[in-house]
């Protein structure tokens, strides 16, 4: 199938870091520690997002990663929170070097999330892209969540899923994609494109898989089975996934009163 005009991609795997994303490769560590926090953690629970849409910009990365920051404080905090996705694409940006509204990259993406994003109304996503920080920003860029890993087993991710992790994804997207059920890949090109994979569905046992394009799918939302999963990361080199360690999170003592 044809994708609509109106989508809009942004994941850029030509510009990955990958001498840093082989860095980042024990998501293992990340699952000793989420089980030790979270013993008595849901995985059909799905927490509250504040889901958004990215628009006419390539901002599909930094949508991924401020959902992701969403999921985090949540589970590490009990709060609820929008996070700036201008933050999370532009800081990207600056990490990947790139100019422009080409997209932006998973290890970016990290970079980002270990220096640093401020809250949705300290820096509001423009309706057009403008990477210009806004005075609302300085001083409030200080939420940070270091440590992500790189995970490249499928099972593996389907146990960090469990356990209350949430996996920003980044794929070459083709219409394999384009199912309320995602359960056989093809390993076809198409755009590069940036999502979120965060919780269990109870009914079916698969990942629910987070969309940031207005009305696709069910709210945003489909499912991957684990097989689907397992043959993205055998079939496509140019695949990566990302999970992210809500244990690692640091918030500044005002973030109550930023809220």
């Amino acid at each position: 199938m044809t994708i609509p005009e109106q989508r809009h991609f942004g994941y850029l795997h030509g510009e990955e870091d990958f001498d840093f994303l082989s860095e980042q490769l024990d998501p293992e560590g990340i699952l000793e520690r989420v089980k030790a926090s979270y013993p008595e953690f849901n995985p059909y629970a799905t927490p509250w997002l504040n889901w958004q849409d990215q628009g006419n910009q390539g901002s599909c990365q930094g949508h991924s990663l401020s959902h992701a920051f969403q999921v985090c404080l949540v589970q590490e905090y009990g709060l609820q929170a929008v996070f700036s996705r201008a933050a999370a694409y532009y800081i990207s940006q600056d990490f990947d070097g790139i100019k422009g509204d080409r997209g932006s990259t998973l290890s970016g993406g990290q970079k980002a999330a270990a220096s640093g994003i401020c809250l949705e109304k300290e820096w509001p996503y423009p309706s057009r892209y403008n990477s210009t920080k806004p005075a609302s920003a300085n001083g409030n860029l200080n939420i940070k969540m270091p440590g992500s890993k790189r995970v490249t087993d499928a099972g593996l991710a389907f146990d960090l899923l469990n356990a209350g992790c949430c996996i920003s994804t980044g794929v070459a997207w083709n219409s394999d994609f384009e199912k309320p059920v995602c359960d056989k890949y093809r390993n076809r090109r198409g755009g590069g494109h940036s999502t979120l994979l965060y919780g269990i569905d109870e009914t079916t046992g698969h990942a629910i898989h987070w969309n940031s394009w207005k009305n696709w799918q069910n709210n945003g939302r489909n499912l991957w089975t684990k097989r689907f999963l397992d043959s993205i990361m055998k079939l496509d080199r140019y695949a990566v996934f990302v999970c992210y360690d809500s244990t690692k999170l640091q918030v500044p003592d005002d973030l109550g009163e930023r809220i």
